[in-house]
């Protein structure tokens, strides 16, 4: 502030010897620098504020955990995975975003899908499209629920409408909400229709980690295709997997997981079966879906 009012004094000091008379009074130099100051707070605080939007539009999801921040840790299915750990990355924005609390997503396969369709005699069965979405896999997940650290399953599968029809899934997912079978149907904006269910095994994925499937969701989309997230549920995985917490893929600091899964809540599922992220560009509808 001194050097403020050191600056406007001597301005208004070799303004009065040029005009001959005294034309600033004391008074009026602070006021002066007091809206000088004024002025570099605003500019300072919009500064800070921009700069808060900006970091609260991004998640923190990285290789390697900070002491200092809560990086979200993601993990392949094995050391040098990459497209694993981009995949396990990706989901884990979504998560944070929709749950909060998560700590480290790994993605630990591939998710095929069974369509049953055997094209010829002697022909293996198709497995429909075993990544054709951008972040599809079986996927552990560590998150924080009430303080608590708790482990999560969670299995994401999209279908091309080819496989969808073969697979008949948004037939069998309208039949059993028809008959009241615990499945429900909501008409969304843009023409898809989301089923909602719980404990009935409707569909099945390959290479699933768990044994059964808690709250399931299947987008039907206007096109044909069809999105399925369903939560992992069982006291034992059906085959051994491991996931890391290390940071650094070549660490190696994996553990078994045969802990009880805790499945995300309804809303949480729900929230996610509609995020746009989960499905391929060209699937994603117009209109939005509110």
């Amino acid at each position: 502030m001194t050097e403020d009012v050191r600056a406007l004094l001597e301005h208004a000091e070799s303004t009065a010897e040029g005009r001959g008379r005294s034309a600033v009074t004391t008074e009026s130099v602070y006021a002066q620098v007091a809206g000088v100051r004024r002025r570099r707070r605003q500019v300072l605080a919009g500064a800070v504020a921009a700069l808060i939007v900006a970091g609260a539009a991004a998640v923190p999801v990285m290789d390697r955990v900070r002491d200092d921040r809560p990086d979200i840790v993601a993990h392949g299915q094995s050391p040098g995975d990459a497209a694993g750990r981009a995949r396990a990355k990706g989901l884990a924005v979504v998560l944070q975003r929709e749950t909060g609390g998560i700590e480290s997503v790994t993605r630990v396969s591939d998710a095929p899908v069974p369509t049953g369709h055997r094209p010829g005699t002697g022909v293996e069965i198709d497995w429909g499209d075993p990544s054709a979405g951008p972040l599809d896999g079986h996927y552990v997940i560590t998150r924080r629920l009430g303080g608590k650290p708790v482990t999560t399953g969670l299995s994401v599968a999209y279908m091309s409408a080819l496989t969808a029809k073969r697979g008949g899934f948004a037939g069998k997912a309208a039949a059993c909400a028809a008959k009241g079978m615990g499945c429900d149907s909501t008409l969304r904006l843009g023409g898809s229709t989301l089923y909602t269910w719980q404990k009935t095994q409707l569909f099945s994925l390959g290479a699933t980690p768990w044994r059964h499937f808690g709250n399931q969701r299947l987008l039907a989309l206007p096109g044909g295709g069809a999105l399925l997230v369903a939560d992992g549920i069982t006291k034992a995985p059906s085959h051994p997997f491991w996931i890391s917490t290390a940071a650094d893929e070549q660490e190696l600091k994996w553990r078994r997981t045969d802990l009880p899964l805790t499945p995300l809540s309804g809303k949480q599922l729900t929230a996610l079966a509609l995020a746009d992220e989960l499905l391929p560009a060209e699937a994603r509808p117009v209109a939005p879906r509110g």
